[in-house]
């Protein structure tokens, strides 16, 4: 079947990048536009056209909407590994689609997929590889698997690795009230819901470890990144700038999330510290 299509108007005028200043999102047939870090005026609002986790991915779908091609800074990062030539970007691409497509793989079959990815990326590429976040995301889903402590911290490493190649800047919260990652931009270069899905499992995970704290900064984190307030930091204080992702705060994110909050039997937890 086809993926739907529409043509929406006003939002038809944005420029794109493939890592914007804003985001769009579907709701049925509404269109939702948020910006995803603090614009300043005159600062030109740009949306990623295509989605995509590896460089052909995301041009192979552009090439029909811009001639020029992009020259954002992801693709320039991205550009940097033709350095290694187009064999290393097709492997990487082709080593992607194995993962997608592919039969269940073991641990070390992953582990070994992981391996195989970093070797086609050029030394001088930066932390955004989200290709690789794909396999340490299911690196991580097999060790929570194994249902033992020490494979459960494996876990929590491996998650906060792929969200880190997602583009996400994450610190250690020194208070409760603290969000573990940085609120001052939401990478738009990424499947929300994915890694909302991420840090729903970050704090499921630190609660089987009695780690409340964690926990609870995890899933306020999810709230934050899939529906919540875009906030920067400011003489210890939160201050709201503009809503990030999708809007709709509490209420639209257990809508959305409810059934994932209640696999992970957070619901409880939700209700305490949300």
């Amino acid at each position: 079947m086809d993926s739907p299509t529409g043509l929406y108007l006003l939002p038809s005028l944005f420029n794109h990048s493939c890592d914007g200043n804003a985001a769009w999102t579907c709701i049925g047939e509404v269109m939702v536009i948020r910006a995803t870090e603090h614009i300043s005026a005159g600062t030109e609002i740009t949306l990623p056209y295509a989605g995509g986790y590896s460089y052909v991915e995301r041009h192979s779908t552009l090439k029909h909407f811009m001639l020029s091609g992009c020259d954002c800074w992801l693709c320039k990062e991205c550009k940097e590994d033709l350095k290694d030539g187009k064999a290393a970007i097709q492997r990487r691409h082709e080593l992607y689609t194995k993962l997608l497509k592919g039969p269940k793989y073991s641990l070390a079959e992953l582990r070994t997929l992981e391996q195989q990815i970093a070797k086609t990326y050029s030394s001088s590429r930066g932390p955004v590889r989200p290709i690789t976040s794909k396999v340490q995301h299911a690196i991580a889903s097999k060790l929570i698997a194994l249902d033992s402590p020490s494979t459960l911290r494996e876990g929590i490493k491996e998650e906060l690795k792929a969200l880190k190649g997602f583009g996400y800047k994450l610190h250690a919260s020194s208070s409760a009230s603290d969000l573990p990652i940085a609120m001052d931009r939401l990478p738009s270069m990424t499947d929300f819901y994915m890694a909302a899905c991420i840090m729903i499992c970050l704090s499921h995970l630190f609660l089987r470890l009695d780690d409340d704290r964690n926990a609870a900064g995890w899933l306020k984190a999810a709230v934050w990144g899939e529906s919540g307030a875009f906030l920067s930091r400011s003489r210890s204080h939160y201050l709201l700038v503009t809503n990030a992702a999708i809007g709709g705060g509490k209420e639209l994110f257990m809508l959305i999330m409810g059934l994932r909050i209640e696999h992970a039997g957070l619901q409880e937890f939700a209700l305490h510290v949300l």
